[in-house]
This record gives structure tokens, sequence and C-alpha cells, in this order.
């Protein structure tokens, strides 16, 4: 058995800072919504919600653009139809494949975890300042672009392993 203590973390890469950042944006979350409808909703509920926040889907495109199997999605559909939060809708000319849509509990759903973020987004703003976030959100808006389908990679970049 390997001993972790003997395994330095890379916790100082981007990416495992922003693993680090957003599993905890998940975390106090799933903390604000207790109490609320919504608190019986996971994390992975939330990531369906918001990806049929973004357009309707079928349960097969979440799946692929998700990268989780179509039976979790699926579950997650269940989830969120039994909180009346979204809906499957028939397709035209499709009678097998449904739409995941946003209902309009829905909405006021997404308008309440809006609200929570913004609570979040205070206390982040509490330790590093209003400027230093905002230019942090920029940023990070700025980076994200490079991850969008479609874009081409960064040229000119070396590999560590060269």
């Amino acid at each position: 058995m390997v001993d972790r203590k003997q395994i330095p973390f890379p916790s100082q890469n981007i990416r495992s800072l922003l693993q680090e950042i957003s599993m905890g944006v998940d975390h106090r979350l799933q903390e604000l919504r207790v109490g609320s409808r919504y608190a019986s909703v996971r994390n992975s509920d939330v990531r369906v919600f918001m990806r049929a926040y973004r357009g309707p889907s079928t349960v097969a495109e979440m799946a692929r653009v998700l990268d989780i199997s179509r039976q979790a999605v699926h579950a997650s559909v269940k989830r969120l139809q039994a909180l009346k939060i979204v809906a499957l809708q028939s397709q035209p000319g499709n009678d097998r494949d449904k739409l995941v849509v946003v209902t309009e509990r829905g909405v006021h759903a997404q308008n309440t975890a809006l609200e929570q973020i913004k609570i979040i987004e205070a206390q982040m703003a509490d330790v590093i300042g209003v400027e230093v976030l905002e230019q942090l959100r920029r940023q990070l808006s700025l980076l994200s672009q490079l991850f969008k389908p479609g874009q081409p990679q960064a040229t000119g970049v070396k590999s560590s392993k060269s």
C-alpha cells in the first residue's frame, strides 16, 4: 500500500486550484440549499440542470457533453422532474428521444442559485477584495475561451516533458 504522506499533491497548479475552488463552491451551495425545497439536489443534478438551462438537450446529448453515462443523466433528470424544475418534452418527428427542458419552477430555482452564488462571491470578495475578484473573473473569462469547442490549441507552448 502506498503511504499518501510520501506523495506530494500538486496543489499549486492551476487545474488543482480551480478544482479545489469548484468543489468548495459546490459544497457551500449544498449547505445553502439545506432547509430549502432544493435540499435533496445533488451536485450531479446541478450539472444536468445547468446543461438543460443552456438549451433543451436529449439525455444522450447530455451524457456525451457531461461525459457521464446515460443512466446517470436519466437518474438526475428523474430527481429534477420530481422537483418539477425540468420536464421531458417530445421532439417533432422523434417519439423516441425526449428533450430535457427547464420549467418555470426551474427558472425560479436558477434565480435562487444565482442569489446563493452572489453570497459566495461576496465571501470571496471579503478575502481578496472586490477589485481583485473582478480581475479574477475577467481573467477566468478570457481563459475559458481557450477551452470552448472548436477553438484551436495554442501554438508555441512546449510540454514540460520536452
